[in-house]
């Protein structure tokens, strides 16, 4: 079987599956299980898989059609330009949960400039708990940013925690983060002196909110050259 062939079947028993974007989870899976590049695929489609690339991606889109995330099936999820490995231990980084990163950078530099400081930020002085880490995408995100913030992550899981320090460790943040156990119901002294900080991370729900109150009062303020260039980057 060549690669056109491959991916047409793979798009049809995906389509009849009724699977949501089944045009780039065949695409994504054929590209896994061959190893290869999009370029690759799509350069040379009359290139015949071998018996085993075959095999490997017809049972990868039966589970596919059968329910099992794209992410799951490739062990992989791109986030904040970086690739995160994700297992059924964590949640799918989503692309939404990105907003989290801009709210905590949009309010640094609003706090810098209140301050009458240099918006260069580098976290310098700053505290951050990522609770409920899950695959550390967010904390290894904002360590990408802030090159000198302290920053722990916490997990009730420890198998969450696990994957949260191996992504860390393949994308260089290791020594970056300080990965803590939460404790249900408890409060060690770590967690303690997180939570009592003043300059930590909201949560998800109160950032996506802060996020969107803020683009709509700066947008009173903006002049058409920033309006342009918010339109072209959005």
């Amino acid at each position: 079987m060549d690669i056109r062939t491959a991916l047409k079947q793979g798009l049809a028993r995906l389509r009849a599956a009724n699977i949501s974007s089944h045009t780039l989870a065949a695409e994504l899976l054929l590209l896994h299980a061959t190893g290869r590049t999009r370029t690759s695929l799509y350069s040379h489609p009359e290139d015949q898989l071998t018996e085993s690339e075959s095999q490997n991606y017809l049972s990868l889109i039966e589970r596919r059609a059968a329910g099992v995330p794209t992410q799951h099936l490739t062990g992989k999820q791109e986030f904040w330009g970086l690739e995160f490995e994700v297992t059924p231990d964590v949640l799918i980084p989503r692309p939404e949960t990105e907003h989290v990163i801009e709210v905590a950078l949009d309010r640094l530099a609003l706090r810098n400039l209140r301050l009458e400081k240099a918006q260069i930020m580098s976290g310098e002085g700053l505290l951050i708990a990522d609770v409920g880490t899950g695959s550390g995408c967010i904390a290894i995100a904002l360590a990408k940013e802030l090159p000198e913030a302290n920053l722990y992550a916490l997990d009730i899981s420890q198998a969450a925690l696990a994957v949260a320090q191996r992504n860390a460790a393949r994308l260089g943040f290791s020594n970056r983060i300080t990965f803590l156990p939460a404790r249900d119901g408890k409060r060690n002294a770590a967690s303690t002196k997180i939570t009592t900080h003043r300059s930590r991370v909201t949560s998800h729900k109160s950032a996506v909110s802060a996020l969107r109150s803020n683009r709509q009062q700066s947008s009173l303020h903006r002049t058409p050259r920033s309006c342009d260039s918010c339109a072209r980057s959005a």
